[in-house]
């Protein structure tokens, strides 16, 4: 059986953002995941409006993908056809799931460059 999306980010992000404790009451940093809570500050400034009605960066980030993503671009003025949702969404699974230029992708070469 697979996880949906959502199941496996949530399982995610409580690993990534879990305490380790030595067994003696104390955190054991050394073996968190992000001992320096690296991914919470990103996700902090992801959501917060870089000023006084301007829009946060993940929105302008959705927005690039959908304009990009539609079935015909020069149409991105216009509202979201529902041909549009399926090419975003195609678009999205595609860069998630390729290994040769995708997500996966990314993921081999920070594991290449990490691994002694």
């Amino acid at each position: 059986m697979e996880r949906s999306l959502t199941d496996a980010a949530v399982q995610a992000l409580a690993r990534i953002f879990a305490t380790v404790d030595d067994g003696q009451g104390h955190e054991a940093c050394s073996k968190e995941i992000d001992p320096n809570h690296a991914v919470q500050v990103v996700l902090q400034k992801l959501v917060t409006p870089m000023g006084d009605k301007k829009p946060a960066p993940i929105e302008v980030l959705v927005d690039v993908v959908t304009d990009v993503n539609r079935a015909h671009p020069e149409d991105a003025p216009q509202k979201l056809a529902p041909e549009d949702y399926a090419n975003i969404a195609s678009e999205i699974d595609d860069f998630c799931m390729n290994k040769s230029r995708g997500l996966e992708q990314v993921y081999e070469v920070i594991r290449q460059v990490t691994v002694p």
